[in-house]
């Protein structure tokens, strides 16, 4: 059994890997067997609760106030008395910071789980490097290599994250009451864009490009995302501006958090997520790829891992011309969106087996086999 820990107050990609992980477990013994120990109530934690996972609530923790960070370890160290917890899975550099000490004091191995590109700076990532964990995992190969250089040895495991597979069961009409919804025409070709609002995912970029097909007709483009932060407030605000001064305002839909995202996949006909900075890996790219829809991303960090030729195009980052090339291309050859979202079905069940990750993150904390090493 293995102790997962997080912080809990944010919803993305990390989560939805979680939430995969703790689903997967259920469904293999049918009921949870890893905990998870978060610091803050929040989506996740309900999330958690309706799959029935053994839930710990460190508390509030800021690491500027070091006794809040005291108390949520003395949590942590009580936890790993249980002599059926093997070891603890810290997902992130501030879940690492937290977590390291009480795993040490117990005795228990720790795996660092990294998420995010990795420099080795700051407050959190030279923590882990200055104190070492047992086992390194990444989530790309992207990230695998930023991780090596800045600890010096081999990751331990590269494992792909996975969102939690959403029903498969979209309403037949789905595609005509989301287009309703949205004021957009059924024979439109409708690009979509879901992410959290912040600039590394392309919102801008994305615009820019579509400026340049405003005399092309019958494409819209629908950003949904909700927003959690002023930050994100502002920068939707300013993406408005951006949209009204090209004169695509008519085209272009910001419809927020929505938890209807396979009805919404199957209403759109291109996903494109161009990104400005490097994603570690990019889960929306494959939840699209499953959803049958041909994928644009811009051809730096994980990505290119996940769209190829044959499902996709990846384009240069921050680069709208190119960008409007290609999705010119795509909105006016229906036959070639067809090809490509075929393909790329089959492209995203070879990176949702959600089990095989599950066994090589639990085979870390097997005993190695007498004078030789974990595979």
């Amino acid at each position: 059994m293995i102790l997962h820990v997080y912080s809990g107050n944010l919803f993305g990609g990390i989560e939805s890997n979680l939430l995969a992980l703790c689903a997967a477990d259920q469904a293999r013994h049918g009921q949870p067997c890893h905990p998870v120990a978060l610091s803050f109530e929040d989506t996740l934690a309900s999330e958690l609760r309706g799959l029935g996972v053994p839930l710990d609530i460190l508390g509030p923790v800021r690491f500027r106030y070091p006794w809040t960070a005291w108390a949520a370890r003395r949590k942590l160290v009580r936890r790993l008395r249980d002599p059926s917890i093997a070891g603890v899975v810290a997902h992130g550099s501030w879940a690492y910071r937290l977590a390291q000490p009480a795993a040490r004091k117990s005795g228990k191995p720790i795996a660092f789980w990294n998420h995010d590109p990795f420099r080795g700076e700051g407050p959190l990532e030279s923590f882990a490097v200055a104190h070492p964990p047992d086992f390194l995992v990444a989530n790309s190969r992207y990230t695998a290599g930023a991780l090596e250089k800045a600890f010096g040895r081999p990751v331990d495991r590269v494992i792909h994250p996975v969102s939690r597979h959403r029903s498969a069961e979209v309403p037949a009409d789905a595609r005509s009451r989301i287009r309703a919804e949205f004021d957009t025409p059924d024979d439109a070709v409708v690009i979509l864009l879901f992410s959290r609002f912040e600039p590394l995912k392309g919102h801008t970029i994305l615009l820019l490009s579509l400026e340049k097909l405003k005399g092309l007709d019958g494409w819209h483009v629908w950003f949904v995302g909700g927003l959690r932060k002023p930050s994100e407030i502002e920068y939707q605000r300013a993406l408005r501006v951006i949209a009204e001064r090209a004169g695509i305002a008519d085209r272009v839909r910001f419809v927020g958090h929505r938890d209807d995202i396979p009805a919404i996949l199957a209403a759109a006909d291109i996903h494109c997520q161009p990104n400005v900075g490097p994603d570690s890996f990019g889960l929306t790219y494959v939840e699209a790829l499953a959803a049958g829809l041909p994928s644009v991303g811009s051809n730096l960090g994980g990505v290119p891992e996940i769209v190829t030729p044959d499902c996709g195009r990846l384009v240069p980052p921050g680069d709208p011309v190119h960008l409007a090339e290609v999705l010119k291309e795509l909105i006016t050859d229906p036959a070639l969106r067809a090809r490509l979202g075929e393909k790329g079905s089959e492209r995203a069940r070879s990176l949702r087996d959600v089990n095989a990750g599950l066994r090589s993150l639990e085979s870390l904390f097997e005993p190695a086999p007498e004078g030789g090493s974990r595979a």
